[in-house]
């Protein structure tokens, strides 16, 4: 993925995810052109995930699964405090989890199964009280799993 993606301006709507109901969609405003969903899962994508995705501010969804990306989690994804649903499952991303994820306060849906992963589940995600759906199944994790915020009524079967 280009390291300017931040500085790019799209038109209206454009579609690279092979799924039919999947689609870019951007929101015009008088003052500024506010990109709110990027679905590219299942797109053949491949390369690093680049810090310059935290500067998309008004980014609600960021659907990347089903790839060949690879690399760590910038922890510049902290910076999209509108972000409601972070998908990047079923790829080859390694490193650990960000602790700065913790402050994407809008987030519901966190979905990083399927990859490489290692360390601990940061506490701090414990602290995104609409947090409704965590998966970060499928990896290298240790650690305890924080006990309060969504984590509190997981089944341990």
């Amino acid at each position: 993925m280009p390291g300017n993606i931040g500085n790019r301006r799209f038109t209206n709507r454009i579609s690279l995810a092979k799924s039919m109901n999947s689609k870019k969609y951007e929101r015009e405003s008088k003052t500024e052109k506010m990109r709110v969903y990027r679905d590219l899962g299942n797109s053949n994508l491949s390369g690093y995930l680049v810090a310059d995705l935290g500067k998309l501010e008004h980014l609600q969804y960021l659907e990347l699964y089903k790839n060949n990306l690879q690399g760590r989690i910038p922890i510049e994804l902290g910076n999209l405090k509108s972000l409601i649903s972070l998908d990047l499952y079923n790829n080859n991303i390694s490193g650990s989890i960000p602790p700065s994820l913790g402050k994407l306060k809008s987030l519901v849906f966190l979905r990083l199964n399927d990859n490489h992963l290692t360390g601990r589940i940061p506490r701090e995600l414990a602290d995104i009280s609409s947090l409704k759906v965590v998966d970060v199944s499928n990896n290298n994790l240790c650690g305890t799993i924080p006990i309060k915020g969504p984590f509190e009524h997981i089944p341990l079967n």
